[in-house]
Parts: structure tokens; C-alpha cells; sequence
């Protein structure tokens, strides 16, 4: 099972983390022995939930990952605003999803409960930064380049 959260907003990506992580879990089949947290907030991060709330809405049409991707290049953008979700109802139209459907499941908060219990379980497990990474019960903390990921990844799929 993969698990995930928002990307904390204004961190600057590393040449490796989630990236070469979304890459090499397109490119490798997804099994359970790959998980991956990047922790919603607890206080600290303003719009950190509304952020998990929008990936997992795009993912109800087909576009998590392309949702995350799209909250992570722009962190700056709708972290730092007042208008965060007005900025992330706009990356939905960019992607063509269904906005009326998207909406409704911010307004709902139809994964909160989902994402409380990821966030749970990242404590519960000691996920204490972003990114931290468990492939097959290994603590990663901090990123990898794809390299590394693939040739963890294949060595978890091979065991």
C-alpha cells in the first residue's frame, strides 16, 4: 500500500525525493513493500490539509499524481496565499478534471478522515520530516536520487 500526504509547502525539492519516488512508482509495479509519507499538518502548515484534500480528490478522478505533482512545483504559489483555494480549485481546471466533483469533496472534506488516519499512522511509525520513505519496514529519511530508489525498490520486489 502506498500512503501519502501533502507536500509541506515552502520546501524546495531536492534532486531526488518525491520526484525520482513518483517516477520509479510509475515506472515499477506498486506493491506493499513501498510506502512514502509527506506529513499534513499539525499546526504548521497553514493550507498543508487542504493540500492533502485536493490530492486525494484528483484522485478520485484518475489524477493524484498529477495533482501532487502540480501542488509540489507551485508550493509557493498557493502556500504563501490567502486564496490558496481558489489557486488549487484552478490547478483542478488546469488538469480537466471535474471541478463541480472536486469541489464538493473539498467543501465535504471527504478524505479527512483518510488523511488523519495517514497521519496518525506517520507518528504512530516515527515519520517526523519530509520526505520520509519505508521500503519493506526501511526508515528513509530525506531523498534519494532515482538511482537509489529504483534499485531499493527492485531489491524490496525481488525479496
Amino acid at each position: 500500500r502506498t500512503f501519502h500526504r501533502s507536500p509541506s509547502p515552502g520546501r524546495a525539492p531536492t534532486s531526488g525525493g518525491r520526484r525520482a519516488l513518483c517516477n520509479a512508482m510509475i515506472r515499477t509495479p506498486i506493491t506493499p513493500a513501498v510506502r512514502t509519507g509527506s506529513r499534513a499538518s499539525r499546526g504548521r502548515d497553514r493550507d498543508a490539509r487542504l493540500a492533502a484534500e485536493a490530492t486525494e480528490a484528483a484522485g478520485d478522478q484518475g489524477k493524484f499524481f498529477e495533482m501532487y505533482a502540480k501542488l509540489y512545483e507551485n508550493q509557493k504559489e498557493w502556500s504563501e496565499s490567502d486564496k490558496a483555494r481558489e489557486i488549487i480549485i484552478a490547478y483542478a481546471k488546469e488538469l480537466k478534471l471535474d471541478v463541480n466533483a472536486f469541489t464538493k469533496s473539498l467543501d465535504e472534506k471527504a478524505h479527512d478522515e483518510k488523511i488523519q488516519a495517514d497521519i496518525n499512522e506517520g507518528n504512530a511509525i516515527g515519520v517526523k520530516a519530509t520526505p520520509t520513505f519505508f521500503i519493506n519496514g526501511e526508515h528513509i529519511q530525506g531523498g534519494l536520487n532515482y538511482d537509489e530508489f529504483k534499485e531499493k525498490i527492485e531489491a524490496a520486489i525481488n525479496k
